[in-house]
């Protein structure tokens, strides 16, 4: 009767160890997974950045374009300005 008891044992703490085993290794791939999307949110954050940089240099230019585009209208209304 002891050895039956001793198995049962033996076979909870096996039951123990590998629910153990299995939780840590969930929670390493869970972690691992984290990382990465931590990781690729930085470089669409970057990207992000970019892309906003590039359309307000977009509009300053559109800006600049319109503003040069007035001063050719008002010389071309305007023949004293022409010599």
């Amino acid at each position: 009767m002891g050895t039956q008891r001793w198995e049962k044992e033996r076979a909870a703490a096996a039951e123990r160890e590998l629910r153990r085993a299995e939780a840590e290794h969930k929670r390493r791939v869970i972690e691992a997974s984290e990382a990465e999307i931590v990781s690729r949110l930085e470089v669409l954050k970057h990207e992000l950045e970019a892309k906003s940089a590039e359309l307000h240099l977009l509009q300053v230019q559109q800006k600049v374009l319109g503003a040069l585009r007035g001063v050719d209208k008002e010389a071309g209304n305007n023949p004293s300005k022409h010599g």
